[in-house]
C-alpha cells in the first residue's frame, strides 16, 4: 500500500480570498509649518453602482514623510470581478481636521499581479513633491486551510450476499454540532463483488472533515450495497486524524456480532493519509503564475455587415457592440495579471 507520495485526484481552487494590504508612503510633502506631516491612508472601493465605499484606514503616524503603516487593511478579493480601489493620503491635524495630500487609484488585480504582489504607484497631488504609495498584498491565512488526502483499501470484509461477495462502500462522518449524532462528510463509490475493496483516492478540505481540529473524532462505516437501496452494515471504527497519521490498520467492528465468543472482527481497513496545503487561486498568482489573454473574432458573413444594426459587428459611434463590450470587460480584468500587457488577436472569415 505504501506511503502516498503524490496526489492523483484533482482539486478545485477557490476564487475568493481575503487580502491584507500593507501600506507605505515615500517622499510625502510637508504640509505642517512647525513640524512634519502626520499621514494616514484611507481606502475606498468602487461598488457596482459607481459610488465609492469606505473599506478601512491605517493608523496616523506622527511627524513622518516616509511612513510604514503597521495597520493593514483587509479586503475581499474576487478574481472574476473588476475591483477598483482608491487610496486617499491625508495629513491629520487637530480637532479631526485634515489636509489632502493626494490619491492613488488602481485595481486589486494590478496589486496582486505586480512582482512580489507589491505595487509602487505615484500619488496624484497638487503639490510639487514626487510622492509614492507602496501597496503590498498578502493573503490572509485561514485556520484549517488544508486538505486531507485519503487512500483506503479493505481486506477480509464480511461476506453479506447469499450468492456472491459483498459490494462494499465507505462513509466518513464527524460529530454533529449537537454532539449526539454524526454528520456525513464523504461517501465512496461502490466496489462490486469483492471482500478486498480498493476505493479511489480522494481528498477533503480539513475544515469540512474535522473543522480544522486534529483531535475531532471521525467515524468510518463500511456497508454492503444492495439494489433495494437498503445497505447492510459490515463494521465501523472511530479515530481522530491525529491517530490516523500514526496508525494505518484499523479493525472493523460490528457491535451486534460481538456477543459471539468466536467473533473477532468484520475485516480490516488500511488507510494512508496525507495533509497538504489547500492552494487558492491567489496562491498560484502570487507564486508567479501568469494569465495571458488571446482573443479570436468571428468575421464571417453570417454575423452581418458592420452597417447593419442587427449585426454583432455593428459600429455605432459612442457605443460598444457585443464583441467590443465582451473584450473590454474580460480584458480589463485579465490584463492586470499579464506582465507583458500584450494581447494576441486572431480573426477568421
Amino acid at each position: 500500500f505504501g506511503v502516498v507520495s503524490q496526489r492523483i485526484m484533482s482539486r478545485s481552487t477557490t476564487m475568493k480570498s481575503k487580502l491584507e494590504l500593507k501600506l507605505e508612503c515615500r517622499k510625502l510633502p510637508n504640509l505642517d509649518t512647525l513640524s512634519k506631516s502626520d499621514p494616514q491612508v484611507k481606502l475606498e472601493m468602487r461598488r457596482k453602482k459607481g459610488e465609492w465605499q469606505h473599506v478601512g484606514q491605517t493608523e496616523v503616524i506622527k511627524d513622518c514623510l516616509n511612513p510604514k503603516f503597521s495597520t493593514p487593511i483587509v479586503v475581499d478579493y474576487y478574481f472574476e470581478e473588476l475591483q477598483e480601489l482608491r487610496f486617499t493620503i491625508i495629513d491629520v491635524d487637530a480637532n479631526n481636521k485634515f489636509d489632502l495630500i493626494g490619491t492613488v487609484e488602481c485595481k486589486i488585480g494590478e496589486i496582486v499581479g505586480a512582482p512580489g504582489s507589491t505595487l509602487l504607484a505615484k500619488i496624484v497631488q497638487k503639490h510639487k513633491a514626487k510622492s509614492y504609495l507602496v501597496v503590498i498584498a498578502e493573503e490572509v491565512e485561514q485556520e484549517g486551510k488544508k486538505d486531507v488526502f485519503f487512500a483506503i483499501r479493505g481486506q477480509g470484509l464480511d461476506k453479506k450476499d447469499l450468492f456472491g461477495k459483498s459490494d462494499p462502500f465507505l462513509e466518513i462522518s464527524h460529530p454533529a454540532a449537537t454532539g449526539d449524532s454524526w454528520t456525513l462528510v464523504h461517501r465512496t463509490e461502490v466496489i462490486k463483488k469483492t471482500l478486498d475493496p480498493k476505493w479511489k483516492p480522494f481528498d477533503l478540505p480539513m475544515h469540512r472533515l474535522n473543522r480544522g481540529k486534529m483531535d475531532t473524532k471521525l467515524k468510518f462505516d463500511v456497508y454492503d450495497w444492495n439494489a433495494s437501496g437498503k445497505a447492510d452494515f459490515i463494521g465501523s471504527f472511530i479515530a481522530t486524524l491525529d491517530e490516523l497519521q500514526k496508525k494505518d490498520q484499523w479493525l472493523l467492528i460490528n457491535p451486534k456480532k460481538q456477543k459471539s465468543s468466536r467473533y473477532k472482527n468484520s475485516g480490516t481497513l488500511h488507510i494512508a493519509v496525507k495533509i497538504t496545503p489547500a492552494y487558492s487561486f491567489l496562491d498560484y498568482v502570487m507564486g508567479g503564475c501568469e494569465i495571458n489573454l488571446m482573443i479570436a473574432i468571428d468575421f464571417t458573413g453570417s454575423n452581418g455587415k458592420p452597417t447593419d444594426p442587427k449585426s454583432l459587428h455593428y459600429v455605432k459611434p459612442g457605443k460598444l457592440n457585443d464583441y467590443e463590450s465582451v473584450i473590454s470587460s474580460v480584458g480589463s480584468i485579465l490584463l492586470s495579471y499579464d506582465s507583458g500587457m500584450k494581447v494576441t488577436l486572431l480573426f477568421f472569415y
